[in-house]
């Protein structure tokens, strides 16, 4: 068992050596943060890799509710605005750009709230 202990010792010797002649050791106490993700980084590194991912993938894709880079609103939005009077259409735009809004804010003020290192309840 000794013969064992020694071996493991053994093996060890240089770096305990090395230690010994450096001019200055360093114990780093805190490791580097962890990255802060938010759901919409999630969302553009998220990789489809089960079956079940693969289909709800494919079924996301072929979706009219789903809002293209550059383009206001969804396919589904834009078919139900066809379908309502100029007036209607108007008034829900003007709905639907508030609620971007509202989210826009909220988003902003949940991302400066998590720098902060002591929160307040929302």
């Amino acid at each position: 068992m000794s013969n064992k202990l020694g071996k493991d010792l053994e093996e060890w010797a240089p770096i305990v050596k090395k230690n010994r002649l450096a001019e200055q050791l360093v114990f780093p106490l805190c490791k580097d943060p962890p990255i802060q993700r938010t759901a919409s980084d999630l969302v553009l590194l998220f990789k489809p890799r089960t079956p079940l991912e693969l289909e709800l993938a494919k079924l996301l894709k072929t979706s009219n509710n789903n809002l293209r880079d550059g383009e206001e609103y969804t396919e589904a939005e834009l078919e139900l605005i066809r379908a309502m009077s100029l007036k209607e259409a108007k008034a829900k735009w003007a709905q639907l750009k508030k609620m971007r809004a509202l989210v826009g804010y909220r988003e902003a003020k949940l991302k400066r709230q998590a720098k902060i290192k002591s929160k307040t309840s929302v």
